[in-house]
């Protein structure tokens, strides 16, 4: 199957080869071409738009460092510091005193404990002595009624 007959001589000339393909390639060639030079021009105007971009400065620089003397005074700064010094120490000195009365809170809660414990031990003390005397109470009562059983006639 042959789309195109096309025999190339050497005397057939450039006019005579469009004439035999005929003007719709031709047409074809240059939309093709033409679509072609517009993108590459605004691939150009693109670039340029980014080295415009690329140009612009933010200000002030987020990352670049100076001397802090541009931002802040030495003076404005020990002030800050000394303030800081000051308020620490009133903190801990607030802290030590309630943690001294703490201590003392907690001592005077041992102390009552330890009374309540020593009255306790009092108690069972007097409770064992007492349970002592009536175990030979008892067991004197127990002796005399065996001996009262052994008297008694049968």
């Amino acid at each position: 199957m042959v789309i195109f007959n096309l025999r190339l001589n050497p005397p057939l000339q450039l006019a005579g080869l469009l004439a035999e393909i005929g003007p719709a390639p031709l047409i074809g060639g240059w939309v093709i071409g033409a679509v072609a030079f517009l993108q590459l021009v605004a691939l150009g105007m693109q670039v340029l738009r980014w080295n415009q971009a690329a140009k612009r400065e933010v200000h002030p620089q987020p990352l670049e460092i100076k001397d802090a003397t541009e931002f802040l005074p030495r003076q404005l700064f020990d002030d800050h510091a000394e303030q800081n010094q000051r308020e620490h120490e009133h903190l801990f000195a607030r802290l030590g005193g309630l943690e001294r009365g703490l201590r003392a809170e907690m001592k005077q809660d041992t102390e009552g404990l330890h009374e309540k414990i020593n009255s306790v031990g009092r108690e069972v003390s007097e409770h064992s002595a007492t349970l002592e005397l009536q175990n030979q109470r008892l067991a004197q009562i127990d002796a005399k009624l065996d001996r009262l059983i052994e008297r008694r006639p049968q």
